[in-house]
């Protein structure tokens, strides 16, 4: 006869061994940040709220746990807040920490932001960081001042004074009826104009909304 005994108290044993590894581990802390909620590039950002994306990988957290935030902005000296909870963070779930003070992002071009959390009972360092995170402030939109050269019924349109790009030129018999000019240059040709038309041109700048230029009436 053949027993099975010997080999399932070998396995309860290896089993019970196994446990008592992971077990210490199940309430080691491990807080991790995945990524920037606010803010993001836009058009003529300002006096911005930080907020950071966390996630609890370790233990359950009781609700007055402390830890300490941080983020720089463009270099600049951090800007400190100590995070209490106001409720417990369960195990392998994620949160939004927000910071109370807002970063000044007004300035238009690029803002390199750091953000981190430090957590005392937390081992594992590596996950803590957001680095060199880009935030695109647009400056708004200008369509600049349309100039004709030409002899009247020919010539060219230069644009000048416009911040971001020409998304289209525009030509109207009266002023009512408009038809797309398929350039996106800075400077349109016309030629042989047989009565007053107008143009105008769109520029956008970035995430800023399109405007539009004065017309400029050209005369034959």
């Amino acid at each position: 006869m053949i027993t099975t005994a010997p080999r399932t108290c070998f396995l309860n044993l290896l089993l019970l061994c196994l446990l008592s590894l992971i077990a210490p581990l199940s309430g080691a802390q491990d807080l991790a940040l995945l990524n920037l909620a606010t803010p993001q590039s836009g058009c003529m950002l300002g006096n911005e709220t930080v907020r950071v994306v966390a996630y609890n990988y370790g233990a359950r957290l009781n609700a007055g746990t402390q830890f300490l935030g941080l983020y720089a902005l463009d270099g600049n000296a951090s800007q400190n807040q100590l995070f209490v909870l106001d409720t417990p963070w369960e195990s392998m779930s994620a949160r939004t920490l927000v910071f109370d003070v807002p970063g000044n992002f007004s300035n238009a071009g690029d803002h390199t932001l750091l953000v981190s959390i430090n957590f005392a009972s937390d081992p594992n360092n590596g996950n803590n960081t957001l680095h060199n995170l880009t935030i695109r402030s647009s400056a708004m939109s200008v369509a600049g001042t349309l100039t004709p050269s030409g002899n009247g019924s020919s010539g060219m349109l230069s644009l000048s004074g416009q911040i971001g790009s020409v998304l289209q030129w525009e030509q109207s018999p009266d002023g009512l009826r408009w038809y797309k000019l398929a350039n996106g240059d800075t400077t349109q040709s016309y030629a042989g104009l047989d009565q007053p038309t107008q143009f105008r041109v769109r520029v956008g700048n970035e995430a800023c909304p399109a405007v539009v230029s004065p017309a400029t009436t050209v005369t034959p």
